[in-house]
């Protein structure tokens, strides 16, 4: 047990023992070891590590932005303890966050709202906990990487259902850029089948962002949602690997995989919930990346109907279940080939 941690044992069990009501000042409780890297608790389930002379870019890691998502929670959390044991290189500085304490601790989705749809200025002032857990997130953020800088964003998930591609990666829109080699490598290293790619600005962590760093951020998902202790961290050893590499600095590494890269998706269409009687035509129980045939219908309301046309498309985080305004789906299509930046 690091001292940093005590009288818990790990990062996930100090941030789940005692959660404030209200946002909470920065915990000043720090460490120098292993070489001179500091560990430090810069708020509730943040902590900041810092090598003496860093590569660039900061380096994010989040998870449990979802309380129930607890593959990524769990890697996140063998990773910092392995850092404070000295069992890895430190040599680029990384903020880790776990999203969303109270869900996490009650194995929920969310408290009160979805919390990833609420990283814009509008929503971080309405009630109830995720609001306010969405201010402290980029207030965290805005702290760790100066103005004018940018960083590496993952915010790891799992999905409440299955898919037919099981590890898939959400890229932000911003105009006109492709996603990065580098980071296609890196996904695919890590298991990453599939990349897609967003065509408008989303209220994501990731999207956030993006946005506000011209940020390579990603939400990425890494199978289903399974309970804490029956996941099988296992099949994430290699994402766990490719984020010791990047914080290791060992770029070249990355650099280096000559295999398959992920294939890409180009994000077509956004399903909103309209509220006027909207019904989505999506099984619950489908799975991800299932294809929807020329002349489905995928969701009507009282004024508007969507028919596919043109060519097949598939349906990505269908979800019946979102409130008037909020995102039902994607409809997405597979690009002819890899874009590269």
């Amino acid at each position: 047990m690091s001292a940093l941690f005590a009288p818990h044992k790990d990062f996930l069990s100090a941030t789940l023992a005692d959660i404030p009501e209200g946002r909470e000042a920065a915990q000043e409780r720090e460490v120098v070891e292993n070489n001179g890297v500091v560990f430090r608790f810069t708020g509730h389930g943040a902590l900041m590590c810092a090598p003496s002379s860093p590569v660039t870019p900061r380096l994010i890691i989040s998870a449990g932005v979802h309380g129930n998502e607890t593959a990524p929670i769990e890697i996140v959390n063998e990773i910092v303890s392995e850092l404070l044991e000295g069992l890895h290189p430190v040599r680029r500085e990384c903020l880790f966050l776990l999203g969303n304490p109270p869900a996490m601790k009650a194995q929920e989705r969310f408290i009160d709202i979805n919390l990833n749809r609420l990283f814009k200025e509008s929503a971080t002032a309405g009630p109830g906990y995720e609001p306010n857990r969405a201010a402290e997130l980029i207030a965290q953020a805005q702290d760790f990487v100066p103005p004018g800088e940018t960083c590496w964003h993952y915010d790891l998930h799992t999905a409440i259902r299955g898919s037919q591609i099981e590890k898939f990666a959400v890229y932000p829109f911003l105009p006109a850029r492709q996603c990065p080699t580098l980071q296609l490598k890196l996904l695919a290293a890590s298991g990453v089948e599939a990349v897609l790619l967003q065509n408008k600005p989303a209220a994501t962590f990731s999207g956030w962002s993006a946005a506000e760093y011209a940020a390579e951020s990603f939400t990425v998902e890494l199978g289903k949602v399974y309970p804490f202790g029956e996941n099988d961290l296992a099949g994430l050893a290699n994402l766990k690997s490719q984020l010791l590499a990047l914080i290791a600095g060992d770029d070249a590494a990355i650099k280096s995989y000559s295999g398959k890269l992920p294939e890409q998706f180009q994000v077509v269409e956004e399903i909103i919930n309209t509220g006027k009687n909207f019904q989505l035509n999506i099984a619950e129980d489908t799975p991800n990346f299932t294809e929807l045939d020329v002349g489905y219908s995928v969701w009507r309301d009282d004024e508007a109907e969507y028919v596919v046309s043109d060519s097949p498309v598939r349906i990505v985080f269908p979800n019946s279940k979102v409130g008037p305004g909020q995102r039902a789906g994607l409809l997405v299509r597979p690009l002819p080939g890899i874009l590269l930046s």
